[in-house]
Formats: C-alpha cells, sequence, structure tokens
C-alpha cells in the first residue's frame, strides 16, 4: 500500500511539472449565449435552406417529430420537410429576393423588401454575397427588430 501511494505522488509531481509550461487561464464564457450571434447562426442556416434549395429545386429537410403511437407511447420520427423558397419571378422573368427571419420579411431598407436577382441563374451568388453580409453583422438591426415581440397586455381583473 505504502508503495502504491509513493508512485501516486511521484505522478502527481510529474503532473505538475509538466503544469507549469502551460498558460492556464479561466474559461471564458461561451459566445453562443449571445443572442446576435444565434440570430445570425439561424439567418445564416435559412440561407444555406435557400441557397441548397436555388440549386436543387426537389431539396427538402429532414425534420424530426414526436408522434403518438396507437397505444398511448410516443416515439420520435424523422419526416421530409419542403423548404418554402424566398423568391418570386414576374411576368419578365426577373427573380426577386425576399429575406425572411422566421415568418416575417426583413425591411432591407426603407420600404424596400426584396433584392432584384435578374435571372434566376444568379440567385446562388446572391444568396452568398446575402450571407457574407450576414455575417458581417449587416443585418444585425433588421434580425433584432425582426425578433422583437409586443410585450403582452395584462387583462384588467375585475372586482
Amino acid at each position: 500500500m505504502k508503495a502504491h501511494s509513493c508512485m501516486s505522488s511521484i505522478l502527481l509531481e510529474d503532473a505538475m511539472s509538466t503544469f507549469t509550461t502551460f498558460s492556464v487561464v479561466p474559461m471564458p464564457k461561451a459566445s453562443s449565449s449571445d443572442p446576435v450571434i444565434k440570430r445570425r447562426q439561424k439567418l445564416l442556416y435559412q440561407l444555406e435552406q435557400q441557397r441548397a434549395l436555388a440549386v436543387n429545386p426537389r431539396h427538402v429537410i429532414e425534420a424530426k417529430k414526436w408522434v403518438r403511437q396507437d397505444d398511448g407511447s410516443r416515439r420520435l420520427v424523422e419526416r421530409q420537410r419542403t423548404v418554402r423558397r424566398w423568391w418570386v419571378m414576374d411576368a419578365d422573368g426577373q427573380c426577386y429576393l425576399t429575406i425572411r427571419y422566421g415568418a416575417k420579411i426583413l425591411e432591407i431598407e426603407k420600404g424596400k423588401t426584396a433584392i432584384l436577382v435578374g435571372e434566376i441563374a444568379n440567385l446562388p451568388s446572391i444568396i452568398d454575397a446575402v450571407a457574407t453580409a450576414v455575417e458581417n453583422g449587416e443585418f444585425d438591426a433588421m434580425t433584432k427588430a425582426a425578433y422583437h415581440r409586443a410585450p403582452r397586455l395584462k387583462r384588467k381583473q375585475s372586482e
């Protein structure tokens, strides 16, 4: 038993000498809890889906959903979900892209909600440019405004 404690103290001394070569610092807080970063990531994910849909019109995503069985138990199943496209074509063949955050269309400039793409072949490159703008933080104010919810009004209690 004494040999075991002697051996562990030698290993501990070796470990301590190894730690002196490291630069030990306190762990910083995770930046993933920052709401601005979360909104950017959500919008970037949605733009990835739109780009995939522009390249492949039959693009679907796998969505997981809990389904109640006949016996009352619940089971997690994967289903294919279609991606709704954010662009429209007009009668002249011009393509217009809107940017959505959730169900809301973002107002890019005052009173303007669409980007003129021109031909549909330009769509993936335009989506890539929008994704770069999102990464640079150019859509932060717009996503914050779209995310903001109106406060709920409390009902007056009857006396």
